[in-house]
């Protein structure tokens, strides 16, 4: 193997994470129009069930739409600077990786127990064999970890 090829799991990785940056971002862009898309939908369809209910149950407001915004965008460029990371084969990026994906682990690990969905057990599923692959198997293919040069204090 040449040394600059990069292993299928890195691929699969970095495919990963970059499609899922760019659906968060995209849905970060797009959550806005929401409520005037469904304003439009019942002045054609007044009678329209889904409209309906999603404007009497929903959290529509601007404050709770600019939250919701502002979440997506930051974790679609996340997910994007990971996945980019990951590519560069940087120790850095794959460090970050692993404490960020730790810590989105134990929330979902969570929202897995309190309400079980194949959906949800699959993403789980795929984030902890994603930190597997990160903590034992790249260290394989990164270049070697740079070494910390201590600074000490030069006395006179």
């Amino acid at each position: 193997m040449p040394a600059r090829s990069r292993p299928l799991g890195l691929l699969l990785i970095v495919a990963y994470k970059a499609i899922w940056g760019i659906l968060e971002i995209a849905a970060g862009v797009s959550v806005g129009s929401v409520p005037a898309l469904l304003q439009a939908e019942l002045v054609d369809d007044p009678q329209d069930q889904l409209a309906n209910w999603l404007l009497a149950h929903a959290p529509l407001e601007p404050a709770q739409l600019r939250a919701a915004t502002y979440g997506l965008l930051a974790l679609g460029a996340l997910k994007l600077v990971l996945a980019v990371g990951i590519w560069r084969r940087s120790w850095l990026v794959r460090d970050l990786a692993l404490v960020v994906m730790g810590v989105a682990g134990v929330f979902a690990g969570v929202a897995l127990a309190a309400h079980v969905t194949p959906f949800r057990l699959g993403v789980v599923a795929t984030d902890l064999l994603i930190v597997l692959y990160l903590w034992r198997f790249l260290p394989r293919h990164l270049p070697p970890r740079p070494r910390r040069v201590a600074t000490t204090p030069v006395l006179l």
